[in-house]
């Protein structure tokens, strides 16, 4: 029950951080009563800025609770030194690279188009991870996959602006983050 309760209170502030980006990139009516927000151009330094932001508030949090949720987190991480833990190193750095890239042109386009339509875009993600995963690892998707994958596009186009581009961006970085999950990873333990 608690990881069920951990995964709900992720996605919730998932949702959250989006909601906040909107504002601080565009002006917007609180209840009707008065204007809020637009205190940020949606530009690349500017998202920067808010990952930045981000991380300041969350990687100590995290620090805070991890070993409560994992308690070898940090004997883990002192790991990571020793040569023979490299790769793993490499793994985790690549990841958090693409990790930075796809919210960096998230935000932006969260900035640029409606915040809706700039997740169902990039939320088709898993479509160019299939994608991918078939032409870099030869996991070639079944036709049910196929299926799902023309739904999910459908649906997208359904959605799209001509403005769409940076989502679509945003897309492709998470796509190459997905891909790394997918990777052999060494032995952590």
């Amino acid at each position: 029950m608690i990881g069920f309760l951990i995964i709900l209170l992720a996605a919730s502030c998932f949702c959250f951080q989006n909601v906040i980006v909107k504002v601080l990139f565009s002006q917007q009516s609180l209840l009707g009563l008065f204007a809020l927000g637009g205190f940020v151009e949606p530009t690349l330094p500017n998202s920067f800025l808010l990952l930045f932001m981000r991380t300041v508030v969350v990687v100590p949090l995290l620090a805070a609770l991890t070993p409560t949720l994992y308690p070898p987190t940090w004997r883990e991480i002192r790991q990571l030194a020793h040569p023979q833990k490299r790769s793993l190193l490499v793994y985790a750095l690549s990841g958090g690279v693409f990790m930075f890239l796809y919210l960096a042109a998230l935000y932006i386009a969260i900035g640029l188009i409606p915040t809706g339509i700039a997740l169902t875009l990039f939320f088709t993600y898993p479509v160019f991870t299939a994608l991918l995963a078939w032409r870099l690892f030869g996991s070639r998707p079944s036709r049910f996959r196929w299926a799902i994958m023309g739904l999910i596009l459908f649906g997208s186009l359904l959605t799209m602006p001509i403005a769409a581009a940076v989502a679509i961006a945003s897309t492709g970085w998470a796509s190459f983050w997905a891909l790394l999950l997918e990777l052999p990873m060494p032995y952590t333990g």
